[in-house]
């Protein structure tokens, strides 16, 4: 788990060094989600958990 939480912060500055130049145009974000559904005992899992990778252009 550490060695890929290294390989996608690497990645996300690789990725987000170019697109700084071009801010006007470019959002990227990143997320991390956790979750506990305690309300929902059906669930088969119980703790959910995500990575999330938005990246949006306007022309």
């Amino acid at each position: 788990m550490k060695r890929r939480s290294s390989f996608l912060v690497f990645l996300g500055l690789l990725l987000a060094s170019p697109l700084a130049l071009a801010n006007d145009q470019h959002t990227v974000s990143f997320g991390y989600a956790q979750t506990h559904l305690s309300s929902l005992k059906n669930s088969d899992s119980k703790d959910l958990r995500g990575f999330n990778f938005k990246y949006r252009y306007e022309f």
